[in-house]
């Protein structure tokens, strides 16, 4: 029964975004699954977190992981949303590079897509 209040505790806490803990007991049989499962998904959580983090600071260069997993599932829809986020902020980077680019250049007549 340790396992299972282990694991709800540390299900208690990603429940509010806290993921500083995980399941470390060593248990045996279905508790080992279970603590696997939940470690399993903190893990998953925390590298979301990594990569909204990277987005937020301008970094970018999550796109080819995210390219290279594809769809997890049928119904992950989480990956092509955080791969088509990030695709989008690298066109409008790239767009907004060339704009300023034609604005030196002396053309202010050109207009962005």
């Amino acid at each position: 029964m340790g396992a299972l209040k282990e694991g709800n505790e540390v299900l208690a806490l990603i429940s509010q975004n806290d993921y500083s803990q995980v399941i470390a007991g060593n248990y045996k049989g279905i508790y080992a699954e279970i603590a696997e499962s939940i470690n399993g998904i903190h893990d998953k959580l925390v590298r979301i977190v990594d990569i909204a983090n990277n987005i937020a600071t301008g970094d970018l260069s999550d796109l080819d992981e995210l390219k290279s997993a594809g769809q997890l599932s049928e119904n992950d829809r989480l990956t092509p949303s955080l791969t088509v986020m990030i695709e989008n902020i690298v066109m409008l980077v790239e767009q907004t590079d060339k704009m300023a680019h034609l604005a030196v250049e002396g053309d202010l007549d050109n207009r962005g897509d």
